[in-house]
């Protein structure tokens, strides 16, 4: 979180000297405080060498509520924009943390409820305007992210089909009648998610309405995950990282109440397929090792928001 305070706090101080260099030079500055309901699942996967699937933990956080603000510097075709967005620390969900011990059983089962520890969100938005006929505007959009949170698994119920929990010679399903109920230390999940995106966008305005859709694709995503179980001393972790390809799509609405503000009504969603990267092992105050077999990660967000722009010069 430190490392990412401070990228965080050097672009943002990096905007704002830029934005007081360029106001004499007759750009349009924009402040847009914004608040946000998500929605965001990601699924962590581990795999054996031979490539069956071993576990599995689904962090549904559907409830993530953020708050921040957005910067905004428009010339008569160009735009740069900064959104720096911050979680707040509520429950949020559930996870699932899920075993094979025998190659396509799942024996093992777990149900944690989450909260969100902390999270921030950074983008920095460059855009282009052509204008098109009948009030449309063309945009092609580069745009740079950086997505962190922590969440907190909590110590939760566990249905165990393993010959360690049921004492039989043999692994049976979790819901299997001999499976055990048990408890379950928790698991902390922290992740960054670093992305480059291509796009473009579309704009239509319609008196004091505009209408405004953007399609983005990332040739280039690094993702890194931590899962820390906390059943043992200072725990064990899992760490994973992947190259992603992720996509992100965008909608919005606003309203303009006169020439210097509007009231802007946004949804945002970005998915992620399954893709395999590496994995390692290793206990707190150890060095970690790459262990053997391989991760994969996978993700839909959601975002929707709503916002207050205002125009200072």
């Amino acid at each position: 979180m430190e490392l990412w305070l401070k990228k965080g706090t050097v672009l943002l101080a990096f905007m704002i000297l830029f934005s007081s260099a360029v106001m004499a030079q007759g750009l349009k500055v924009f402040v847009e405080p914004v608040t946000s309901y998500n929605r965001d699942c990601t699924v962590d996967y581990l795999y054996s060498t031979d490539g069956s699937l071993k576990s599995q933990l689904d962090w549904n956080a559907l409830y993530l509520f953020k708050a921040g603000a957005a910067l905004t510097l428009k010339g008569e075709h160009f735009c740069f924009e900064t959104v720096l967005l911050s979680c707040l620390p509520f429950g949020c969900g559930t996870m699932y943390d899920s075993d094979w011990y025998t190659t396509g059983l799942k024996t093992n089962l777990s149900e944690h409820k989450l909260i969100c520890a902390w999270g921030a969100d950074c983008e920095f938005l460059f855009s282009y305007d052509f204008m098109l006929p009948h009030n449309f505007t063309l945009r092609p959009i580069v745009m740079l992210s950086d997505s962190v949170k922590k969440l907190h698994g909590q110590n939760g119920t566990g249905w165990c089909g393993d010959t360690n929990h049921t004492g039989l010679d043999h692994n049976v399903a979790w819901n299997d009648s001999a499976a055990r109920q048990v408890k379950k230390y928790g698991v902390d999940f922290t992740n960054n998610v670093a992305s480059l995106f291509l796009g473009l966008g579309v704009k239509k305005e319609l008196g004091k309405f505009a209408l405004d859709f953007s399609a983005l694709i990332s040739p280039l995503s690094y993702v890194l995950s931590v899962d820390h179980h906390l059943n043992s001393g200072d725990g064990h972790f899992y760490q994973m990282e992947q190259f992603i390809f992720p996509c992100d799509f965008r909608l919005s609405t606003s309203y303009a109440f006169t020439s210097k503000s509007s009231l802007k009504l946004s949804a945002a969603c970005s998915l992620c397929p399954q893709t395999s990267g590496k994995i390692y092992f290793g206990w707190f105050g150890y060095e970690t090792e790459e262990a053997p077999g391989y991760s994969a990660v996978s993700f839909s967000r959601l975002r929707v928001a709503v916002s207050w722009k205002y125009k200072i010069k």
